[in-house]
């Protein structure tokens, strides 16, 4: 079964810093087409900012994104997976906690995030080797040797 570190493998990690600007932060994550970033003091995690923060938190509360530090807005309670847990696992724990994104950690180590789509991707990665495999099965012509006829 796939785990969480299969599917991020050797992906870079993207963080910023928690005294970052919204603007900076949400510049950062357009450059690099992600919906969620790590928030870091120094090497430490101490929260993540999400397209779903941007919105409510800075935003809807008509925050200015150039003078707003990323800290002052980011979320803190994070649902945090183990890079040994299955796709399936991460899945079913995105899913309890409605969100979309999820950070991943090997102890106290950040791995890296994961999205819902990139474990949908893994999944349907793992149907289409299992419809390949069985069609190979079915197609194959049978060996026939000459003590069987």
């Amino acid at each position: 079964m796939k785990t969480l570190k299969d599917i991020i493998g050797n992906r870079p990690i993207l963080s910023v810093q928690k005294d970052s600007t919204v603007r900076q932060v949400s510049e950062y994550m357009m450059k690099n087409k992600i919906g969620l970033v790590p928030v870091l003091d120094g090497d430490k995690l101490v929260g993540v900012f999400s397209e779903r923060d941007l919105l409510q938190r800075v935003v809807a509360a008509r925050k200015d994104p150039d003078t707003t530090k990323v800290e002052e807005v980011m979320t803190v309670n994070l649902v945090v997976s183990d890079e040994d847990e299955t796709y399936l696992e991460c899945l079913a724990k995105m899913k309890a906690a409605n969100i979309r994104h999820i950070i991943v950690k090997s102890g106290d180590n950040l791995i890296g995030v994961v999205s819902m789509r990139d474990l949908l991707q893994a999944e349907l990665n793992i149907k289409e080797e299992t419809i390949e495999t069985l069609y190979n099965y079915i197609n194959t012509k049978p060996i026939i040797k000459q003590s069987d006829i």
